[in-house]
């Protein structure tokens, strides 16, 4: 996974890969999996499948409240998706990108959460 943080003081979670459900308030999967309520940093998770033929699933963390912007670009900096740019509550959410009329191939996916951007590879197969 790559990862860019643009903040100072912001560390990687490693506990904070389990699972893959979207916060839902008090129906809240995190804590069926044992997990705290809320991410203690923010993160791109889990891309999952990788690679995928049609629709991927993109999970990230935000432990507070902040506008998201969660892009798809491909190797030459276009961009092709947006997967969200919306402000989101504080918790674990998740997008669905359908890449089905894209070509075959290698993208980035960017998140942008407050001052934190990250990116991670994922692969297009058809």
């Amino acid at each position: 996974m790559i990862r860019f943080e643009v903040a100072e003081g912001v560390a990687e979670n490693p506990d904070a890969r389990r699972g893959a459900g979207a916060d839902k308030g008090s129906d809240d999967p995190a804590a069926v999996r044992g997990e705290a309520s809320l991410p203690e940093a923010f993160a791109l998770e889990s891309i999952y499948p990788n690679p995928f033929a049609s629709r991927a699933t993109v999970r990230y963390a935000l432990p507070e409240a902040a506008d998201v912007h969660l892009v798809a670009y491909d190797l030459l900096g276009r961009r092709v998706a947006v997967l969200a740019n919306t402000a989101r509550s504080a918790g674990y959410h998740t997008a669905s990108w359908d890449a089905s009329r894209l070509p075959s191939g290698v993208y980035v996916l960017r998140l942008v959460a407050g001052p934190h951007t990250f990116a991670e590879r994922i692969t297009v197969m058809h």
